[in-house]
């Protein structure tokens, strides 16, 4: 009976370390979740002025983790509710006050005509996608309280079917995120 209980104990043991393993979150989102195309990806030197360009292998190193997007493509990255309701970038630092979001995308034509939904931290913006051509769209925020997060939850989306089953909704091809209000700020988007 002594060796039974062991035995038990030890599959019980087992059965915890399976049910909620210690690992870190970007493993956790990778490799349990299945809800980011990134482990581990390259990082290169970049300013937040710079932006976040989609097109680029990796990620910027003040990027701390990404969710809800497909891998990198010719021209950006998809977002894909097959891994995520919504894209999610986790910023290395938290930004706070006054901020202009400054967003390059192009909608699937499901998604043309409707709601976006951007969140930073707490507070969230709105934006209608008018053109299935790319477009910028730059989005007021005013931080009370320090935040790191961004999503973008679309509202629509096609399914697509080739070298991988997707839904995707909006393809990003550069986020940017300045101090101040958007009306004041000098970034010439056409020149992007």
């Amino acid at each position: 009976m002594g060796a039974s209980l062991i035995i038990f104990l030890f599959y019980i043991g087992v059965a915890y370390l399976i049910a909620s393993p210690n690992v870190s979150k970007e493993y956790s989102n990778y490799y349990i979740k299945r809800n980011t195309s990134d482990w581990r990806p390259a990082k290169y030197s970049g300013s937040i002025r710079e932006g976040f360009d989609f097109s680029r292998a990796g990620q910027p190193d003040f990027i701390q983790a990404t969710m809800g997007l497909s891998s990198l493509e010719r021209g950006g990255r998809w977002t894909d509710a097959r891994l995520a309701p919504f894209a999610k970038i986790t910023y290395q630092e938290p930004f706070s006050g006054e901020l202009c979001l400054i967003l390059h995308a192009v909608a699937v034509r499901a998604q043309t005509g409707k709601e976006v939904i951007v969140r930073l931290g707490p507070e969230e913006k709105r934006f209608i996608t008018d053109t299935d051509k790319p477009q910028w769209y730059a989005l007021d925020f005013r931080l009370e309280s320090p935040a790191k997060t961004i999503e973008i939850e679309p509202s629509a989306f096609e399914t697509v079917f080739g070298r991988y089953y997707r839904k995707i909704a909006l393809g990003l091809y550069h986020l940017i995120i300045i101090p101040g209000k958007c009306a004041d700020t000098e970034i010439h988007l056409s020149k992007k």
